[in-house]
């Protein structure tokens, strides 16, 4: 952009002094600029002519003649749009039709605006008939590009009747017999070239018409007879361009089309041709950006959609690829490659039925193409109807049985299917066909999925023999090693992975992998950051990271590490979702609803993004919305229990049991043993006020699944609902040794504390032991232990947790009560930095008073007591702390007022009898 920038700048700064310099030769002179311009123009110097007929506008502006010829020039180099701008201000400033509308229909013509053309170029019948054939020739013209053929003819023979020699007329015949493919084109060129041999449009035609049948030579010598004529003509120049592209001399090509975008910045065509260029060589991010130039002035120019579609797809931007696709396909319906390519995108977008409506189009025209044939079986396939997929692939492999490709392609059918012996004889077939590389790494494969690992070992070493010194067959070795428990071996072929390529990034991730079931999470990590030395938008590499710093408890790192994925490669969905996950579960919820707002819009029927955007609208409490996403999930997926499941969550906080009910039956429906449907159907019941029927669903999990805790844990839900504690605490002890869990160990604490049992703590102490980093459980257990008494625990617990929350104020509260009780001098800071961050919760100012009335600060202490018991008027240990505080400020009266008005109310609160104690000694003075 920096560089378009100064080239942009030089050429403004350079006309501006050619228009000085220009203005100081000539000042008085408009019949000067025009003669120049008129010169320039028999020369084919356009946008020379341009400038001076800008000049002379600068003297007056308001001479439509001026005007027209500035517009003719336009035309000349392809502006269309500059052209209409012109012509329809000459035609306010008085300009006669007749000189106007053919000069508009050339410039409608130029930016494809074919329905202006036939609203617009209509002349009266006192018109001329020369005008009127002209403008019968344009809308001839019109009806071509919108594709009426018969239309078109029909006018251009009116044109020809009114005006034998209408150049417009006898173009249009030609370009349709040209777009037809009629074998007459070529005489119907040739009798053009006889009749108009001045005409550089005429050899435009002739050019094109040897393009189309690959006569390059003959056609480059027609665009030159057309440039000698017209030298920045800019249809000559593009037609050239397009078949030096077509010839792969993309230097030579190139020079053709910088020469439009000088003269015409932004014009559509030569930004497409450019892109075009760019794609054919690989340098998709050139082309993309070309493109798009092309369609930011042109939205409808269909070619630049194919070719961005398929970028798009090379990317594997596929919402977008298909946006482009669909686009082009609904102005070309019949262009079978880009209908191939749509169908792919959609099955590369879990879209089968829509895949399945794209190809039937095709099909019923090319009911043997192999490649439809193939994609179909596939949408069969991933629709979960392998039969139909197996008997299509089948099919193009009868169409195509020397395509190894294809007998690849059904090989993957019938591993979806299980049919594992039919797919391995069919790979094999595609080796012996010589399709080397997807049907070779695909059988071995096979052979690793069916746990046949000596076959798969044997199979990646006939493959190393093809493919000597390539770390791809190796590295597949190495897997077959892992399968067979070899992880010596497994290494060493990975390692010989990485001394064939270095860079070779599955040898990398297969060694992280080893090195982190050895332990050695260092040696792991390194491997993953060379992938990203080599590559930094390897998401797996990235996510991987993640993985182990989240392992290791450290949250900002993982986090760190999931923000850069989603930074580097904001199409991947992959990140995004595991960002919102790590949101919610760290209780982040408008963070995760904002990250799946963003993925919803570009995915917007993903059953990932559906999924995790109802529990991110869940957890943000908009419960409705959070159902009208599950049922769009459901319809998307009406064969999944996890669907109904994930629905069922939100009709139950949406309070609609009846309907939660239907939905939690329809994912047993699907999946009778489905666990998670079991423990919301003993939920719903329990909601519903029939407990016993809860507690048979539970046993009916424990039994389905002995030696999980669901079903457990489940049951002490219930119990503990109905106030029967014991059998509460009875069914999470029997839970927490099957599959404990921090909700688990917390739940166990407080049926024990309940029943006041000695043990309390214990299942939070074995739960950090194993996860030390677990921060809900680390509170759990330190609250635990101030509320036994047990405060040097507590102190320990909560330190521990301010080393990784420091602005946490609870911890820092607490520890200031608990600093405080000891005498700790830390507790007036402690209580500051608490008050810092939440000076409007009358707990925390409460704490702080209570602090600095220990140490003396009465008044400061008594504002603070004041403030946070009229913030929480009903608190009775505040009150009793603002009590001590108005007796340490000499108001004794007031304090035993506050005193006599609190023990009244009998409430039980800690202090309590320190509260009466001090009223005795105030009625006592």
């Amino acid at each position: 952009m920096k560089i378009t920038v100064k080239k942009s700048w030089r050429a403004g700064v350079f006309a501006m002094l050619c228009s000085i310099i220009s203005l100081s030769v000539y000042a008085d002179s408009v019949d000067q600029y025009l003669e120049d311009a008129k010169n320039f123009q028999q020369k084919g110097q356009y946008r020379s002519a341009i400038i001076q007929l800008k000049n002379a506008l600068q003297k007056n502006a308001n001479q439509p003649q001026i005007r027209l010829q500035l517009a003719q020039n336009y035309l000349k180099i392809g502006d269309g749009a500059s052209a209409e701008k012109e012509l329809k201000r000459a035609k306010e400033l008085g300009a006669e039709p007749s000189q106007v509308l053919p000069l508009l229909g050339e410039a409608y013509f130029q930016q494809r605006k074919f329905k202006e053309m036939l609203a617009e170029l209509n002349a009266g019948k006192e018109a001329s008939p020369k005008l009127q054939a002209t403008l019968l020739g344009l809308q001839g013209t019109a009806h071509l590009g919108l594709g009426d053929n018969a239309k078109a003819q029909e006018k251009f023979n009116a044109a020809l009747k009114l005006d034998a020699d209408s150049e417009e007329a006898w173009l249009g015949q030609a370009r349709a017999a040209l777009l037809q493919k009629d074998s007459n084109a070529a005489t119907q060129v040739d009798e053009l070239v006889k009749r108009f041999p001045q005409s550089a449009d005429v050899w435009i035609l002739k050019g094109e018409l040897h393009r189309l049948h690959s006569e390059f030579p003959s056609g480059a010598e027609a665009f030159q007879k057309a440039l000698a004529l017209e030298p920045e003509n800019v249809n000559a120049l593009l037609g050239e361009a397009i078949m030096l592209i077509a010839q792969k001399k993309y230097e030579e090509g190139g020079k053709h089309v910088e020469t439009v975008l000088r003269l015409v910045p932004r014009h559509p065509v030569a930004n497409y041709l450019k892109g075009l260029a760019a794609f054919q060589q690989a340098k998709f991010a050139p082309a993309e950006e070309a493109l798009q130039q092309t369609l930011a002035v042109a939205p409808n120019y269909v070619p630049a959609h194919l070719l961005l579609g398929a970028i798009q797809y090379s990317k594997g931007n596929l919402e977008e690829a298909a946006d482009s696709l669909k686009r082009f396909l609904a102005a070309s319906p019949e262009h079978l490659p880009a209908r191939k390519l749509y169908a792919a995108t959609q099955l590369r977008l879990k879209q089968p039925d829509r895949a399945i409506e794209t190809i039937d189009v095709a099909l019923k025209q090319n009911s043997n193409d192999p490649q439809l044939l193939s994609l179909l079986g596939s949408a069969y396939m991933q629709k979960g109807d392998s039969a139909k997929g197996i008997d299509y692939l089948e099919k193009a492999v009868a169409a195509a049985p020397n395509a190894a490709a294809l007998h690849t392609q059904l090989a993957l059918g019938y591993i979806a299917s299980g049919e594992s012996e039919q797919a391995v004889s069919q790979l094999e077939s595609a080796v012996d066909l010589g399709g080397v590389s997807q049907a070779d790494i695909l059988l071995v494969l096979t052979h690793l999925q069916r746990n046949e690992f000596d076959k798969a070992l044997k199979s990646a070493q006939a493959l190393a023999k093809k493919l000597p010194n390539n770390p791809v067959p190796v590295n597949l070795a190495g897997a077959a090693y892992l399968g067979k428990k070899d992880a010596a071996n497994a290494r060493k072929q990975f390692e010989l992975a990485l001394k064939y390529d270095p860079a070779f990034a599955p040898a990398h991730t297969n060694l992280a992998r080893l090195d982190e079931a050895a332990g050695d999470v260092a040696a792991a990590k390194r491997h993953y950051q060379t992938i990203l030395d080599k590559n930094d938008k390897d998401v797996g590499a990235m996510l991987a990271m993640a993985r182990l710093a989240d392992r290791a408890g450290n949250q900002e790192e993982a986090l760190r590490w999931l923000q850069q994925a989603r930074t580097k490669v904001p199409e991947a969905l992959e990140p995004a979702v595991l960002l919102a996950r790590y949101h919610l579960r760290h209780g982040e919820a408008p963070k995760a609803l904002s990250v799946t707002q963003e993925i919803s819009s570009r995915y917007p029927d993903h059953p990932l993004v559906l999924e995790i955007a109802g529990e991110a609208q869940l957890a943000n409490n908009q419960i409705s919305n959070a159902v009208a996403t599950f049922r769009k999930l459901v319809a998307g997926q009406p064969k999944s229990a996890q669907a109904y499941y994930l629905l069922t969550t939100a009709q139950v906080q949406n309070k609609d049991l009846k309907g939660a009910e239907a939905s939690v039956s329809k994912a047993l429906e699907l999946q009778s043993d489905f666990p998670a449907g079991l423990v919301m159907l003993a939920i719903i019941k329990d909601q519903q006020g029939q407990q016993q029927e809860a507690v048979n669903v539970a046993h009916r999990l424990q039994k389905k699944y002995p030696d999980a805790a669901a079903g457990y844990e489940v049951e002490g839900d219930i119990y503990l609902k109905g106030g029967k504690v014991a059998e509460a605490a009875k069914a999470y002890e029997n839970a927490y040794p099957r599959g404990a869990s921090a909700a688990l160990a917390v739940k166990l604490y407080q049926v024990r504390h309940g029943l006041g049992q000695a043990n309390a703590t214990e299942a939070l102490e074995q739960w950090l032991k194993a996860h030390p980093e677990d921060m809900a459980v680390t509170m759990t257990l330190a609250s635990a232990y101030q509320a036994e008494k047990r405060n040097k625990d507590a102190i320990v617990q909560y330190e521990r947790a301010l080393k990784k929350q420091p602005q946490n104020v609870v911890i820092l509260n607490n520890l200031a009560w608990l600093y405080d009780d000891k005498g700790d001098s830390r507790s007036l800071e402690y209580a500051q930095k608490a008050y810092d961050l939440k000076s409007d919760s009358p707990a925390i100012a409460d704490t702080l008073g209570w602090v600095l009335l220990r140490h003396g600060e009465t008044r400061r202490a008594l504002e603070l007591l004041q403030d946070a018991v009229t913030h929480a008027p009903d608190v009775a240990e505040m009150r009793y702390h603002l009590a001590v505080a108005l007796h340490k400020a000499g108001r004794k009266e007031e304090a035993r007022v506050e005193l006599e008005r609190l023990l009244n109310e009998k409430q039980d609160f800690t202090g309590i009898e320190s509260a009466k104690s001090l009223l005795r000694e105030i009625k006592n003075q």
